[in-house]
C-alpha cells in the first residue's frame, strides 16, 4: 500500500513492539481442507481448482502470527475458513453435476464500488427493489447450493429460517452489530464471494494481519473473480436476470474485474473520505473485538487511511481509460435524493425506472429496517487521526469530484 508520512499518518513498524506471536495451535492449509472433507461428507467431489491455497496459505500463516487473536476467535476463524472451503466444494459439485450453468453468461453486471461506508448499500438496495434485477441475497450467499427458483427467492425455507434466526438475535441483544448488518433476504456484498478463495477483505478485517493485508493490496485476483463468476453461474442457474452487485473494494482490482466481466457497468460512490475513515475504523474496531481481546487501535489509525487512498487512487488512475463506463453518485445528493439519484442511475444504464419499481423504493427507504438496529457513532479522534491529516490524503480525490466536506468528523 502506498505510505504517506507527508499526511501525517503514521508509517511505523506495522507489529507491536516487543509483541511475540501466541500460537494456540497452528493453522495449516492441509489441516484446514482435511476437515472440510468431513464435513462434507462423503460425495463431496474435489475441488474444481486449488486456486484457494495461496491465499489461504498467507491467511493461515497471518493468524498463527497474530498474538492479539484469542481463543475464541481463532476457533471462530478457523470455523468460518472450513465452513468457506465448504461451501466451495459444495459449489464445485453443483456445477460438476450441472455443466449447463457454466455456458450462461453473466452479461451486462452492474457492480457498484467505492470507498466502503459511501452509501453502496443504499444504491444496492434500492436497485434490488426492481424484481427485474439480480442481486446476491445473503442467505443465498451462504446458502448457495442448490439454487432457488425466481419465484422462491424470498420464500425459500432457508430465507424464512435464516430471517427468523435474525429476528430471535435481535430480541435476545445478540445481532452482533449496528454498524453494517445484512438482512438475510436483503443483498450481501458479492465480494463476500471471493472469501472462498481466501483473497477478500473480510479476511484482512478479521486481526491486526500485517502479512494478509499486505498481500491482498498486491496479490492477482484473477482466480478470485473466476471463482466469483463460477458462483453467480450457480446462482442463476435457477433463477435468471441481470445481475446488480455491490462490494465496495472492487474499486481496486478494477482491471481483473473487467476482463472476467467485460459488459460490465460500474457505479461508483463518493463521500467525504474523513467521515468514511472514521467509520470504516470504527466497524473494523468491531470485527477486531469479535477475535481478540481489544481492538489494535494504532494498527487501524495506520492502515486504514492508507487501505482507503487505495480505493480511490486506483480507479482515479484509469478514468481516461474507462471514464465513460462509471457513473457517479455523490453522497451528499443520495441522502434526502435517492429517487431522483435512482431516475440518472436508470438513465445512464438505458433502463426504464417504472412507477411500480419507484414505490418499491419509496417503501424500501420508509421501512426503516436498520433504524431499527441503533445509531452509530465514530469521530476520527477515537482512533488518534486528525481530519487536517487525513483531508491533505484525500486532497486529490476530493478535488478531483468536488465532494464536499460533512461536519461532525
Amino acid at each position: 500500500m502506498v505510505r504517506d508520512e507527508a499526511a501525517g499518518i503514521s508509517t511505523g513498524p506495522e507489529a507491536r513492539p516487543g509483541a511475540s506471536p501466541r500460537r494456540l495451535s497452528v493453522l495449516s492449509v492441509a489441516q484446514l481442507v482435511e476437515q472440510a472433507r468431513q464435513q462434507a461428507g462423503e460425495g463431496a467431489g474435489d475441488f474444481e481448482s486449488r486456486s484457494f491455497e495461496e491465499g489461504l496459505e498467507v491467511l493461515a500463516r497471518s493468524i498463527n502470527d497474530c498474538d492479539r487473536i484469542n481463543a475464541a476467535g481463532r476457533g471462530r476463524l478457523e470455523g468460518l475458513i472450513v465452513t468457506h472451503l465448504v461451501r466451495r466444494l459444495r459449489v464445485d459439485r453443483y456445477l460438476a453435476a450441472n455443466p449447463d450453468a457454466l455456458a450462461a453468461e453473466v452479461a451486462r453486471p452492474v457492480f457498484v464500488m467505492g470507498m466502503p461506508r459511501t452509501g453502496t448499500t443504499a444504491v444496492i438496495n434500492l436497485l434490488a427493489c426492481d424484481p427485474a434485477r439480480r442481486t446476491v441475497l445473503r442467505w443465498t450467499l451462504e446458502e448457495p447450493v442448490p439454487p432457488p427458483t425466481a419465484d422462491r427467492l424470498y420464500t425459500d425455507p432457508r430465507c424464512l429460517a435464516a430471517l427468523e434466526q435474525q429476528e430471535r438475535a435481535l430480541a435476545e441483544g445478540l445481532a452482533g452489530t449496528n454498524i453494517r448488518f445484512e438482512w438475510a433476504d436483503s443483498p450481501a456484498e458479492c465480494v463476500h464471494v471471493m472469501n472462498h478463495d481466501f483473497k477478500a477483505m473480510q479476511w484482512e478485517a478479521s486481526a491486526p494481519m500485517p502479512a494478509y493485508t499486505e498481500f491482498i493490496y498486491s496479490c492477482d485476483m484473477n482466480s478470485a473473480y473466476t471463482l466469483h463468476r463460477r458462483y453467480l453461474q450457480v446462482l442463476q442457474h435457477r433463477a435468471p436476470g441481470p445481475w446488480a452487485l455491490k462490494g465496495p473494494s472492487h474499486a481496486l482490482w478494477l482491471p481483473t474485474l473487467l476482463s472476467i466481466y467485460p459488459d460490465a457497468r460500474l457505479v461508483w460512490t463518493h463521500r467525504d473520505p474523513c467521515t468514511a475513515v472514521a467509520s470504516l475504523c470504527s466497524l473494523m474496531a468491531n470485527a477486531h473485538r469479535r477475535n481478540c481481546d481489544e481492538a489494535d487501535v494504532e494498527y487501524l489509525s495506520r492502515n486504514v487511511p492508507l487501505g482507503l487512498i487505495e480505493h480511490v487512487q486506483r480507479p482515479m488512475a484509469m478514468l481516461d481509460e474507462i471514464g465513460d463506463r462509471i457513473h457517479h453518485i455523490q453522497f451528499s445528493s443520495l441522502v434526502g435524493g435517492e429517487i431522483e439519484t435512482m431516475r440518472r442511475l436508470y438513465a445512464w444504464l438505458g433502463d426504464e425506472l417504472t412507477p411500480a419499481v419507484e414505490a418499491r423504493m419509496h417503501r424500501w427507504l420508509n421501512q426503516g429496517r436498520q433504524a431499527r438496529l441503533g445509531p452509530h457513532r465514530y469521530t476520527l479522534e477515537d482512533f488518534g487521526l486528525q481530519r487536517s491529516a487525513v483531508a491533505s490524503l484525500f486532497s486529490d480525490y476530493v478535488n478531483r469530484f468536488d465532494i464536499p466536506a460533512e461536519t461532525g468528523q
